[in-house]
């Protein structure tokens, strides 16, 4: 029969020690109902009424931002989209590229869908962020957040968490 040695050196002491990276340090949620319809210049974005603060611990955390957003036209098949923003000392920076709907209910010249976004945010700071929901289409007219002209009672909603990084 063979022998089997084990090995006899030990891991340092810190090797398991328990970690903060990971952690949920804090948690902001927002989220509306009422339907906004502003009118839109092509391809140009309107803020939304949809927005959150939060306020990181430390300059290595990162943010989780997690939302849903409803949104629709008015004026045929014209496509809406969405976007979200953040804030950081009066400079606003787009953290998502267009979010678009697919698979949508349609009503004659209306139609309503939804689209959702999950962004890793890595701000590096301790100030306050805001996070915003923004809306636009591609052509001149009307778009509508939380529903469209026929529709309503659509929530829709931003979550941010932040990480310990």
């Amino acid at each position: 029969m063979a022998l089997i040695r084990l090995n006899t050196r030990s891991a340092p002491a810190n090797a398991f020690a328990p970690t903060s990276v990971g952690k949920l340090l804090n948690i902001e949620h927002a989220s509306v109902t009422a339907r906004e319809s502003p009118t839109i210049t092509a391809n140009v974005y309107a803020d939304t009424s949809l927005t959150l603060n939060i306020t990181p611990t430390s300059t290595t955390s990162k943010i989780l931002v997690i939302g849903n957003f409803v949104h629709g036209n008015t004026g045929g098949n014209h496509p809406t989209y969405m976007r979200v923003t953040r804030t950081l000392s009066g400079t606003q920076t787009a953290i998502t590229d267009k979010l678009q709907h697919f698979g949508y209910a349609h009503n004659g010249e209306n139609n309503t869908g939804s689209a959702n976004c999950t962004v890793l945010d890595d701000p590096q700071t301790t100030s306050q962020l805001t996070y915003t929901a923004q809306i636009s289409r591609v052509t001149n007219g009307t778009a509508h957040f939380n529903g469209n002209y026929y529709q309503t009672g659509f929530e829709s909603f931003l979550t941010a968490m932040e990480i310990a990084g």
